[in-house]
C-alpha cells in the first residue's frame, strides 16, 4: 500500500475494504480512471451498464463516503445521477451484461436507416469499444 494511503484514513479504509460474503479484499475502482470505459454500476437496481462519460466528486462525508455526480451513456441514451458511484469495468466476467449490451447496440444499429446516421456511428463506436475492452480484460 502507498504511503499516501497509510497517511490518509479515508484512503486507508477504502484500500482495505472487505467483501462481506468472502472476507477477501474488495476490488475498488477510481471513477476518474473509469471515464471512457464500459462499466457496470452496481449501486443501481438492477445494475446498469454503459460508458462512463463523466464523474465528478462532489464531497466526502465524515464517514469517508463519497458523493459523486455522474453520467453514463447507455444503449438507450444518457443517464445521470448523484450519490455513491460503485462502478466496475465491464469485463468478460460480466457475460450477461456484455451480451445484453451487444444485443441492445445491435438493435439500435438495426433501427438506423443510414450508415452515416450519428446514432449508427455512435452505436458502432460503442460496440467496438465493448469488444476491445472485453478482449483486453478477459
Amino acid at each position: 500500500m502507498s504511503e499516501q494511503a497509510e497517511e490518509d484514513p479515508v484512503m486507508y479504509a477504502q484500500a482495505n475494504r472487505r467483501d462481506r460474503s468472502s472476507g477477501r479484499p474488495e476490488q475498488t475502482h477510481d471513477p476518474f480512471l473509469l471515464i471512457g470505459q464500459w462499466v457496470l454500476l452496481q449501486q443501481e437496481r438492477p445494475p446498469t451498464h454503459g460508458i462512463l462519460v463523466r464523474a465528478a466528486l462532489l464531497r466526502v462525508g465524515t464517514n469517508g463516503g463519497q458523493i459523486w455526480e455522474w453520467a453514463l451513456r447507455t444503449p438507450f441514451g444518457l443517464r445521470t445521477g448523484t450519490g455513491r458511484l460503485e462502478a466496475v469495468p465491464l469485463t468478460y466476467e460480466h457475460r450477461t451484461q456484455v451480451r445484453r449490451a451487444r444485443r441492445e447496440l445491435s438493435a439500435r444499429l438495426a433501427e438506423c436507416t443510414e450508415a452515416r446516421d450519428p446514432e449508427a456511428v455512435a452505436a458502432r463506436h460503442d460496440l467496438e469499444l465493448l469488444d476491445i475492452q472485453t478482449a483486453l480484460h478477459p
